[in-house]
Parts: structure tokens; sequence; C-alpha cells
């Protein structure tokens, strides 16, 4: 994620943003090359990769009942979101760094009720693809997680949450859903895996073959 500076850094800020200006209106250029200088001229703040991760409590509505205020607030988060962190962290990203988004298995395998779902994980699919062109040699990756046994699904009563576990591992070649520590093993792969863009890397247990 990209650094917060910290109190100490507020004059190497400001001086760094003093010398972009000074060059900027020195060469004319206030786009391309005045990025390039930022990242020149202020190495105290470049980070390597940037993983998004934000999603809210799935709220599954079908078609007929659309609640079209909470669909927007879901594509804002999870869709918008990650648009808007990547536009945020670009100027901090050193060339050959990483951008790991998080999509799902709606858009391929969609069940009753998720056509919300599969619209927005089919939009960052197809997010991660042009940005993967675009960015390059910034690579551009994606986890899709299946059914994980994580906070997403508190906004179910408890006994209804285990149930629906319980429901879902039946279904499933591994027989359990997963662990948020087994999608965390996808993304620190992403991370490493310099020859990888464009990509999204599947951990769902095997929800796609079932």
């Amino acid at each position: 994620m990209v650094p917060r500076p910290g109190p100490d850094a507020v004059a190497h800020a400001c001086a760094c943003r003093a010398a972009i200006s000074t060059n900027s209106r020195t060469s004319g250029d206030r786009s391309s090359s005045a990025q390039a200088r930022h990242t020149w001229l202020c190495p105290r703040w470049l980070t390597d990769h940037l993983v998004y991760t934000a999603g809210e409590p799935l709220a599954l509505m079908s078609v007929d009942a659309l609640d079209l205020a909470a669909a927007r607030t879901a594509f804002d988060l999870r869709y918008f979101g990650s648009l808007s962190a990547v536009n945020a962290a670009l100027p901090y990203l050193r060339p050959g760094g990483s951008i790991t988004l998080t999509t799902g298995t709606a858009n391929h395998r969609p069940s009753a009720g998720w056509s919300v779902a599969a619209s927005i994980t089919g939009a960052i699919d197809a997010l991660v693809r042009a940005l993967a062109v675009k960015l390059a040699p910034i690579r551009v990756n994606a986890v899709s997680a299946g059914v994980i046994r994580s906070p997403l699904w508190d906004s179910l009563p408890e006994e209804t949450r285990e149930q629906m576990y319980a429901q879902l591992s039946g279904s499933l070649p591994l027989r359990r859903v997963g662990e948020p520590e087994e999608v965390a093993e996808a993304f620190v792969y992403l991370l490493r895996a310099t020859y990888a863009t464009g990509t999204v890397v599947t951990v769902d247990g095997g929800t796609l073959v079932a």
C-alpha cells in the first residue's frame, strides 16, 4: 500500500512539489514527464506494490427487486474503489512494481440473485486486462476468491452462516470453504510472480469445476 508520510516528511514533500512545479514551468510539460520527475525526486515515498481488497458485506438481490442505490454502492466500493486506488497509487509505484485487485467467481458461475455481484466481478476482470496493457511494465493482476470463512459474511446470523458453509462445503471438490490465509497465499504469489500480468488467480476450492 502507499506509505503514509510521517511529520518529518512535510518539508521533503514541499521541496518535491516545488521542484516539480519549477521543472514543469521550464519545460511546459505538466503531464507524463512531470510525473516521472515526481517519481525521481521523491524516492522516500515510492512503493513496490498496491493490493486492493476492500469489499462490503455481500447483499444479494434479484433484478425484479433491485435496490439500485445498494447496487451502486457495491460498484462504488469494489469497482470504482479499485480504479481510484490505482489512480492514487500510480505516482508512487516503482517501474516493475505490481497492482493486485480482488475479484470473485460470480461472473463465471452466477447463481440466482447474483446479477450485481457477477457484473462487478466481470468488470474487475476486464479492468485487470486493460490496466495490464496500459500500465506495463507495472504488473496488474487479481485474485478471484470463492467462499471464504471471513468477516465478509458476518451480517448473517451465526447459525445461518454455518449452515451456508456446510451446504457449500458439500458441493465443492475440496469439501470445505476456504480460509483467509489460503487466499493470502495467492496475493503473495502475485507479488512475487515477476512474469505474470493481466491474469486472475482463482482460489475457490473447485467452485468453477463443481
